[in-house]
């Protein structure tokens, strides 16, 4: 939110899909993982509302940045393509909440669709 104000527009990365563990996938929630390149800065860790472009068209996602690795996933609400190897830009719009840890996947699908119902709140309100 500060470095929104500061810029005057809002932060923005972008980034190759790469190919991750694909545990997203497995539990309902599959996510485009972003490479960034080293040098650019990266928000803290935790749950962000995010507007994506991905081939020119804009799509509302949520994406998590990883505590120990600032691994970068965006899950694309209502969107299914294949987008390996193409670049992407994401728009962050909202904070939703810190990282958290989980004991399995059936606790974080819990805590992801709660996120996923919290960005949509957000979005049409």
């Amino acid at each position: 939110k500060t470095a929104n104000q500061f810029l005057d527009h809002n932060f923005l990365i972008s980034g190759e899909v790469i190919h991750g563990n694909k545990l997203g996938r497995i539990i309902g929630f599959p996510t485009a993982n972003i490479k960034i390149e080293k040098h650019k800065i990266i928000p803290k860790a935790g749950v962000y509302l995010v507007k994506v472009n991905v081939n020119e068209k804009a799509y509302s996602g949520m994406l998590n940045i990883g505590v120990k690795t600032n691994k970068i996933e965006v899950n694309i609400f209502d969107f299914s393509n294949d987008i390996y190897g193409d670049k992407i830009v994401v728009e962050f719009l909202a904070w939703i909440r810190g990282p958290m840890n989980f004991n399995g996947n059936p606790a974080s699908k819990i805590q992801l669709e709660k996120d996923e119902k919290k960005c949509r709140s957000i979005l049409f309100n």
